[in-house]
């Protein structure tokens, strides 16, 4: 099944992968081992957690050996030991297949490392400031505090978690505008994020309606729908299909603000990439612009 692209373009070939490329699952959950001291989560909103919290079972098993069991939970996760520990392999764990995220647990390390200078390692504590559920996919919202004397820096985070039949993972993770500049005590919505969410939530989670949710009134780009038919007509008989985004640099136009992405459709034989543009306005998506659609999702327009 080929596209048919705006104005005529057809495709490059998909390229050949090794089928264990995108094989699922691709966390692995049960890790041989001593286990340093972990992190726990209280899950009232509002409430400090740190270090003091040992995130451990019986014996020689961590909780963080388990699967997270809710959005906020691998939220907290990837954060936490990105933050607090030296090796990240339970952060990036819960990174879902197919996906960069903005921030990943290198970065979030290396900006702990950075504030700590030549200082003793601080003191992290990571605060549950929202969760905002969108179906199969969740915005979770956490404030995270260093303590590096005699200062304390507050960082606030926005992680996008994918719920795929009970099995979370992090699709992206941004630091949010300072709300001192911005005059609010809300975080600032981030266009990056709202164009990943959107895009992820169609093709990933494949939640038409949650996805159609988050469109403006006048949206003028392809519906969820059909979108989803043109990542399945790609695979044309491929039972494992998967899809991907890495966003680009935001500029802004008199439309909005433009988010560039570079969507990855992945089968166990195949890939493909191409770019799109997803425009948002305010917390809402008014366009995708490039998407190549199917010839029969063209015909019902």
């Amino acid at each position: 099944m080929k596209f048919r692209r705006p104005g005529g373009a057809t495709p490059p070939k998909p390229a050949t992968t090794s089928s264990s490329e995108y094989a699922e699952p691709g966390r692995n959950w049960k890790r041989v081992g001593a286990l340093a001291a972990g992190w726990g989560l209280v899950l009232a909103t509002g409430a400090w957690v740190g270090p003091g919290i040992v995130e451990s079972g019986p014996g020689d098993h961590s909780a963080l050996d388990d699967a997270p069991t809710s959005a906020v939970s691998a939220a907290d996760r990837y954060l936490s030991v990105s933050f607090e520990r030296e090796d990240l392999s339970y952060a990036t764990d819960v990174i879902c297949n197919g996906h960069e995220p903005a921030l990943s647990p290198e970065a979030l390390q290396q900006l702990r490392r950075d504030l700590q200078g030549d200082g003793a390692k601080p003191t992290v504590e990571l605060r549950l400031v929202q969760q905002d559920d969108q179906g199969s996919t969740a915005l979770v919202d956490y404030q995270v505090r260093v303590f590096v004397e005699p200062h304390t820096e507050s960082l606030d985070f926005r992680l996008t978690v994918l719920n795929n039949t009970g099995e979370y993972c992090v699709a992206d993770a941004i630091e949010l505008a300072d709300s001192n500049e911005n005059g609010s005590d809300e975080p600032t919505a981030d266009a990056s994020a709202m164009a990943t969410l959107f895009l992820s939530t169609a093709l990933v989670a494949r939640d038409s309606v949650s996805a159609d949710g988050m469109v403006c009134p006048t949206y003028d780009g392809p519906s969820s729908a059909d979108m989803l038919a043109s990542l399945r007509d790609w695979a044309d008989t491929e039972a494992n299909v998967n899809a991907s985004f890495r966003s680009g640099d935001v500029y802004s136009d008199d439309d909005g603000d433009v988010v560039p992405v570079t969507v990855t459709f992945e089968s166990s034989s195949t890939s493909e990439q191409f770019g799109v543009e997803v425009l948002v306005v305010g917390d809402c998506v008014q366009d995708v612009r490039d998407f190549p659609l199917t010839d029969e999702s063209e015909a019902d327009d």
